[in-house]
């Protein structure tokens, strides 16, 4: 293996690996505890993030574009400063005060995001071995605080894409906002060979975390699913944007 090949992997392993810290920054900023007074009714600004408002529109990021979740009370900053990537959070206590909301509410979260993320080339060659690497990776899941319960990969491909389906749980301890507490991750990634770029692959991801055993309501995961395929569904190469 080349040494730039080295790097590379080493880069994507690395990129891997903090998932779950990049996870857990996104819920973190995202929180509704301590982030608006008593009184206050939250809203996507409460979180720093601005409303995704009307029906789904098409975002267009560097190489691909999606439509963005209906179902109301997303929040969003847009797309980072590269225009590889976008974040959504689902605001699930949109529209109350803190002094409504438990504190079972408050720990929990969903977010979505969408990114175009740079992999070695021997990883696109094809979809079988984007899958077999995807499988190597399930230890990277063992992480600091974070301790893996369940990990799959399968293919499972996507209108116009060969993808990648990976789904997780996380075991979370010793979470500095809420400390005491056991916490849970779900999350479901499509890792999809990207046609116009042989060292990337899209990644779009969806995650929920709340306390163990103390899920203030149904399954998020399940609840959002029909928010979230037609997201899936829309998933388009960009030729244009990859200039």
């Amino acid at each position: 293996m080349t040494k730039s090949a080295t790097r590379s992997r080493s880069g994507f392993l690395s990129a891997i690996a903090c998932l779950t810290h990049l996870s857990l920054f996104a819920f973190a900023t995202a929180q509704f505890a301590g982030a608006a007074s008593p009184g206050e009714k939250s809203d996507c600004t409460t979180f720093g993030m601005h409303l995704v408002a009307g029906p789904p529109e098409r975002i267009h990021l560097r190489g691909f574009s999606l439509l963005t979740p209906g179902g109301g009370k997303w929040c969003t900053r847009g797309p980072n400063m590269q225009n590889t990537e976008i974040f959504l959070y689902k605001a699930t206590v949109y529209g109350r005060t803190a002094a409504e909301v438990t504190a079972e509410e408050k720990a929990q979260s969903f977010y979505l995001r969408a990114r175009l993320m740079g992999v070695p080339e021997s990883v696109t060659v094809n979809i079988e071995a984007l899958l077999r690497f995807t499988k190597s990776l399930r230890d990277q899941y063992h992480v600091g605080r974070f301790t893996l319960m369940s990990f799959d990969a399968v293919r499972n491909d996507l209108p116009g894409f060969q993808c990648v389906r990976r789904g997780l749980s996380q075991l979370e301890l010793e979470n500095p906002i809420y400390p005491g507490l056991d916490l849970i991750i779900e999350a479901v990634d499509y890792l999809c060979l990207n046609p116009g770029s042989a060292n990337t692959v899209i990644e779009v991801e969806y995650s929920e975390r709340y306390i163990e055993d103390r899920r203030p309501g149904p399954s998020l995961m399940m609840e959002l699913a029909p928010e979230l395929e037609p997201v899936l569904q829309s998933l388009r190469v960009e030729t244009d944007a990859l200039r």
